[in-house]
């Protein structure tokens, strides 16, 4: 080999050498006059002639704003419509129950004798009951706790009292008895015996010979003394004294001279009488 060819040689073995420790992709001889562009560098030169060695063009990525990127679908929950939900429990609405009352109140009473109604009341709920009246009677008393109606009436309370009506309530619901009349009838008389012994001597021990008659008081409720009848026969031992109003009464006699002085007042006789 001559020595052109040797060089030659070299030159080549040298230019791969040189490529492969630098790392470039590959090398070119640059002759006098050749343009080297942007990719290319010169790194000397070696009897007249250059070398350069060129990189391989990079590629930007090119994007594209028009390009639709697709979005993740959103799942859906499964539903299992197998799973039983429970149910929240419905509590049911407190129904109060309205009370109830009866009763059958007494229609007629008398001057002078008790009367009494007391109604009965009851209530599901248990609640506590109160009782209430309209058109009371003047002569009765009512009791709110237990609904009674009650009282005497007198000779001065004789009548009818109309639309009485008693009613029992829980708070909420109020119910009531058909309304009633309570009609005071006189009281019936009635008659009584009074029996005595005559008097046989006056207050200062001598005989009584000339007893005229009787005169017969009652008690009334003041304590004082009323006469009720004057009785002319002194041979009279007992008397029927009628027309009396039921009820308590006490009695008293005392004895008449032709004088008409009167003696003192016996002791009292009480008696019931009906």
């Amino acid at each position: 080999m001559n020595i052109k060819n040797r060089s030659r040689a070299i030159y080549f073995l040298c230019s791969i050498i040189f490529t492969v420790l630098c790392g470039y992709s590959g090398s070119a001889l640059a002759k006098p006059g050749w343009k080297m562009t942007a990719d290319c560098e010169y790194y000397g030169k070696r009897r007249g002639r250059k070398w350069v060695t060129c990189r391989e063009p990079v590629s930007e990525p090119v994007v594209d704003d028009t390009t639709v990127i697709p979005e993740e679908p959103v799942s859906e929950p499964v539903v299992d419509d197998t799973t039983v939900i429970p149910e929240e429990p419905v509590s049911e609405p407190v129904v109060n129950v309205a009370p109830l009352i009866s009763g059958q109140p007494t229609g007629s009473g008398t001057e002078n004798v008790f009367y009494e109604f007391v109604p009965f009341a009851s209530d599901a709920d248990g609640d506590s009951l109160a009782f209430i009246i309209s058109n009371q009677p003047v002569w009765a008393d009512f009791d709110p706790l237990t609904g009674a109606l009650y009282g005497t009436p007198t000779s001065v309370h004789a009548g009818t009292y109309s639309n009485i009506e008693i009613a029992v309530t829980d708070g909420e619901y109020t119910v009531a008895l058909s309304a009633f009349s309570v009609d005071v009838q006189p009281a019936p008389m009635v008659s009584v015996m009074l029996n005595w012994q005559p008097p046989q001597e006056n207050t200062d021990g001598t005989v009584l010979t000339n007893l005229t008659g009787y005169r017969i008081y009652y008690l009334d409720l003041n304590g004082q003394h009323k006469m009720l009848e004057e009785l002319s026969n002194p041979g009279l031992s007992s008397y029927m004294v009628e027309d009396l109003a039921p009820g308590i009464w006490k009695f008293a006699m005392t004895a008449l001279n032709n004088a008409g002085i009167e003696s003192d007042f016996s002791n009292l006789s009480e008696m019931d009488l009906h």
